[in-house]
């Protein structure tokens, strides 16, 4: 999705939130990603957002107002959900098909 609407003004930031950085480190080294990371040892962000489940993806819109919430993953339908809230939130149409 970064690469996709990168150009339209969106930024993907990945939050990471194990206490030992050392473990992120090394899984980074395995799965390499050109996204922003951020380290949160302290788990502030997932008391801030209510998280209580992992994965889980916030979309925070330009107006800083938070316009999908995803926990866990169900594949291709939290895929085509995803990218209809963040083409709404980027005040792009909806894609055909969807």
């Amino acid at each position: 999705m970064q690469q996709r609407y990168g150009a339209q003004g969106l930024q993907v930031l990945a939050i990471n939130v194990d206490q030992n950085h050392e473990d992120a480190e090394h899984f980074l080294a395995d799965h390499p990603t050109s996204l922003l990371l951020g380290f949160d040892p302290a788990n502030r962000t997932p008391r801030n957002f209510d998280v209580r489940e992992m994965p889980t993806g916030v979309l925070i819109g330009p107006d800083h107002r938070i316009r999908w919430i995803r926990s866990g993953y169900d594949g291709a339908s939290d895929n085509v959900r995803g990218e209809a809230a963040i083409r709404s939130a980027l005040g792009l149409p909806a894609r055909k098909g969807t």
